[in-house]
């Protein structure tokens, strides 16, 4: 299916219906979330989604993203499903959930082929304490990148693009990991990500973002104070200094990227399913 304009709003209006339940189960249960990456640029720039954007992206402090895979399946509704380690045993992305709409499907570049679950979704991230020293976190945040990709190269993934030397190393890993079992790599990545949980850190860094440490590193305050705001047709949380947020992440996060550069980060085909 080619993806027009026209099927990719349609898309993006089936990610909405996804966020809004995802809301409602965090409203009622008192799970704090952000918009975070591309979708909260859209809120910020053009109060819904960027009009190119292929996904939505909602942080959560380790905490709350805890409580929400615990409650989530049973939460809810049946039109939905989350999507874990736990819930689906073909996935093995250790520190992303999804929250997938059933009875569609999308194909991605990176993902294993003939997934079960693969339908429209939405990741939930979580945000971790790292220690306060820039120099220890940083060294923390890139050790588990390394381990991660292992993880999900030996399972079936394909890697986003990386340079040769991150390539290389991440395939050395990859050859240095093949005696310990899958069980055993998935207890080693739990444990290391739960490694400062009790700390008092100033800061918390999203271990699975795409930006590198320095960029994906926000004061903890930075995104515990919230503010709702438009997105589309309903009001979703954002940093309430998304500004400095965005900033640190991105720079000039208010102009638009050349035309040339805009295009679908993820999705090669799509099918509506029951609701086309």
């Amino acid at each position: 299916m080619e993806i027009t304009p026209e099927i990719l709003r349609k898309m993006q209006l089936l990610e909405l219906k996804i966020l809004v339940e995802v809301k409602r189960v965090c409203d009622k249960h008192n799970i704090a979330f952000i918009l975070i990456g591309g979708s909260l640029i859209g809120a910020i720039r053009h109060k819904g989604f960027i009009p190119w954007d292929d996904d939505i992206d909602v942080g959560m402090t380790r905490d709350n993203y805890d409580k929400f895979c615990k409650i989530a399946p049973s939460e809810l509704s049946n039109e939905f499903f989350l999507q874990t380690p736990s819930t689906d045993p073909q996935y093995f992305d250790y520190c992303l959930a999804r929250v997938q709409l059933n009875g569609t499907k999308v194909f991605t570049r990176y993902e294993p082929a003939n997934m079960k679950h693969e339908g429209f979704r939405i990741d939930i991230l979580p945000y971790d304490n790292i220690p306060n020293s820039f120099l220890r976190g940083y060294l923390y945040h890139g050790i588990f990148n390394i381990f991660i990709r292992v993880c999900v190269l030996r399972n079936g993934y394909h890697l986003y693009p990386q340079n040769f030397i991150m390539r290389l190393i991440i395939y050395l890993g990859f050859v240095l990991c093949l005696p310990i079992s899958t069980k055993k790599l998935k207890s080693i990545l739990e444990n290391y990500y739960k490694k400062y949980e009790k700390l008092n850190s100033s800061h918390v860094v999203l271990l699975r973002g795409r930006w590198g440490f320095k960029k994906e590193r926000h004061l903890r305050s930075t995104i515990s104070k919230i503010i709702y705001i438009p997105f589309e047709d309903t009001l979703m949380p954002v940093p309430e200094d998304y500004h400095l947020f965005l900033s640190e992440q991105y720079g000039d996060y208010l102009t638009p990227p050349p035309v040339n550069s805009r295009g679908l980060h993820h999705t090669l085909n799509i099918d509506f399913g029951i609701y086309a």
